[in-house]
């Protein structure tokens, strides 16, 4: 894949999905998150700047101040509620971020890509995405829980680019993320895991894909991460146990 150009944007995955039934459903597909079309949150103000094109997003973070977790960050919250907004259903969930600009090995910058159901200080979440941390590489990047504590693989010299599937199960039970990380080339580098456990109420419930930025602790000087963020929800499937 040509990660600095636009002409293999994700596309159609699935055409129909539906076990069990003859029901044509709305296809899988990906669409990419553009930043300035979400929510903005930046309690910490960590963002310095933000612009964006057809080609990537290049977000600059500012230095000197530690926003470890997504709350702490700049996050941008995006309404799937259209999609998805009843965790009694089964619904194919995956996010992706292709890397076209890192920024230094040791700038303690990440970006994760995630969704919560609730206030993102609080509320249940999952997200997976890169932090650089260290000089031969950045860690591929999990978290799960209530406002959890991110999880890193350790440094990868060549990890590029990550894919992540999101993974609940009957009775709304919340379970993991898993992140896929990938060379330039698209080669598999590694996995990281995120587990979870916590049942959600009956009813329904919203679903906001969000997109977090900021530093791991308080190293000087900017730091400038380029990239694109997708989305990819599949169509909804009522039950569990067909039959």
């Amino acid at each position: 894949m040509n990660f600095l150009g636009n002409t293999r944007i994700p596309g159609y995955v699935s055409d129909h999905y539906s076990p069990g039934q003859l029901i044509r459903k709305r296809g899988m597909r990906w669409e990419r998150l553009f930043l300035t079309n979400g929510t903005a949150n930046d309690p910490n103000s960590v963002l310095n700047s933000l612009t964006e094109t057809e080609i990537k997003t290049t977000v600059v973070l500012n230095g000197g101040i530690a926003s470890n977790k997504p709350s702490e960050g700049v996050i941008y919250e995006f309404d799937y509620s259209h999609l998805w907004n009843n965790f009694d259903d089964i619904v194919p969930y995956w996010m992706s971020i292709v890397t076209t600009d890192e920024p230094g090995n040791t700038s303690n910058a990440y970006v994760v890509a995630g969704y919560v159901s609730g206030a993102i200080g609080s509320a249940h979440q999952y997200f997976a995405g890169l932090h650089w941390d260290s000089g031969s590489g950045p860690d591929l990047r999990v978290g799960s829980g209530s406002n959890p504590t991110p999880a890193d693989s350790g440094a990868r010299a060549n990890l590029h680019s990550m894919v992540a599937q999101f993974n609940n199960g009957p009775d709304r039970r919340w379970d993991s993320v898993i992140a896929y990380g990938v060379e330039a080339d698209e080669d598999y580098d590694s996995t990281k895991r995120g587990q979870t456990s916590a049942s959600f109420g009956a009813g329904d419930k919203p679903m906001k894909p969000f997109v977090a930025l900021g530093r791991s602790n308080t190293v000087a000087g900017n730091a400038t991460i380029g990239f694109r963020a997708y989305v990819l929800v599949g169509p909804r499937q009522n039950d569990w146990f067909p039959g």
